[in-house]
């Protein structure tokens, strides 16, 4: 008997990843049973999950937020690993799910080889990163994991990516028959816009009424902030930086020293991290949203297009936004009109760029209703997600297949 349609597992806590709470979410309202394994960390609220069917939690094991603590020692890391591994087999067993979703190495690893038994589940690989094999960066844990996935990602039944152009270097580099499905880190569909929840902010840090140039997400080196920092030179005097997310105290400290030095220090302001439930909010008060990437060493960041969750959550409430060019970006940005394409690696073009759209009420109004249109006909959840979900649905016999 099969107690649960889907298991998803991933080795984190499920909501640091919203393209996969989104999934699980959909899940759960089109009727499945689904379960979750991942991990547990108190910076995470649990996100509640609404629809047809419940969500079913199980967090074998402790996460490690590398941004601000202490990596473990490798027993305690081993440890994790097999009871993280022994949850995800014991659910199988138990539950005999018809469909297993592996959300990461590290997740597809604790999966294991399910091709080799008699009545498995389908099994779906999807990829949030494109890791190269054998980084020297990685541990042996996770380097183990890494080459797992490419040498066994042909068995499986559906493989799927956020980006076209990391799927396609993948299918080669997995030696795939077909290019990975292509599933954007898309929000869900956002019919009715959130209240503004940025100009009280302000207003307690004594900034009412200023024009909010805005980031959110992860605050680290690959997300150009020194140079948006530099280019505020180039803003009307009206406007500030806004920065919502986890962010380690030395970088931090880094990024108030520059602002200090190019005489900006008091239109830099950090909000920290909120759950993800609000991160709308605060940029639907914002004029211009930040979504700069520039790490020529990381495949990840030059082939981020589709990947960049920021990118599609701006567009949702209608923010215009200055993005990095790169692979797959002017098909994203510039030729939805939802915002401009410069150098990430230039104070002036970045500057100038925010300065334009800040001075044009016509082109910041324009660039808002485009981006909230495509949001809601292309770039949400529903739409990316449908083929996988239609796909799943026949495999629980829910539906008819998409292929």
């Amino acid at each position: 008997m099969n107690l649960l349609d889907v298991l998803a597992v991933i080795r984190a806590p499920l909501e640091q990843y919203p393209p996969s709470v989104n999934q699980v979410a959909l899940l759960a309202e089109a009727g499945l049973k689904v379960g979750v394994v991942d991990c547990y960390h108190p910076d995470f609220v649990p996100h509640g999950f609404s629809g047809r069917s419940t969500v079913e939690r199980f967090q074998p094991c402790r996460h490690t937020q590398s941004h601000k603590e202490k990596v473990p020692s490798l027993g305690v890391r081993l440890w994790r690993t097999l009871a993280f591994r022994r949850c995800v087999s014991r659910m199988v067993q138990q539950n005999k799910p018809r469909v297993v979703i592996a959300y990461d190495p590290n997740a597809m690893f604790a999966v294991g080889p399910l091709w080799q038994r008699l009545n498995r589940p389908k099994l779906v690989w999807h990829f949030h990163e494109l890791k190269p094999r054998l980084q020297k960066s990685d541990g042996f844990l996770t380097g183990r994991a890494v080459e797992f996935s490419f040498l066994h990602a042909a068995r499986t039944d559906l493989v799927t990516f956020s980006d076209a152009r990391r799927a396609e270097i993948f299918s080669r580099q997995a030696s795939l028959d077909a290019v990975p499905s292509v599933v954007m880190n898309c929000p869900r569909r956002i019919s009715q816009l959130p209240v503004d929840r940025l100009a009280s902010k302000l207003a307690e840090r004594g900034m009412q009424g200023r024009v909010a140039v805005y980031f959110h997400g992860w605050i680290g080196p690959s997300r150009c902030l020194e140079v948006v920092i530099q280019s505020i030179k180039w803003w009307p005097a009206s406007a500030v930086f806004v920065m919502v997310g986890p962010i380690a105290e030395d970088y931090r400290r880094s990024l108030e020293l520059l602002a200090a030095s190019v005489g900006v220090h008091n239109r830099v302001l950090f909000v920290g991290p909120v759950p993800y439930s609000e991160v709308l909010a605060l940029a639907r008060g914002a004029s211009v949203g930040c979504s700069l990437i520039a790490d020529q060493a990381d495949p990840n960041w030059i082939y981020s297009a589709g990947a960049i969750n920021k990118r599609f959550e701006y567009m949702a409430v209608g923010l215009p936004q200055v993005a990095n060019v790169g692979p797959g970006m002017k098909e994203i940005i510039e030729n939805n009109d939802c915002g401009l394409l410069v150098d990430p690696c230039s104070p002036e073009q970045v500057g100038q760029a925010i300065s334009a759209i800040l001075a044009s009420t016509e082109m910041g109004r324009s660039m808002s209703e485009k981006a909230r249109n495509i949001h809601l006909t292309k770039y949400n959840c529903e739409v990316q997600f449908a083929p996988g979900l239609q796909q799943i649905l026949h495999w629980c016999g829910r539906g008819e297949s998409s292929t």
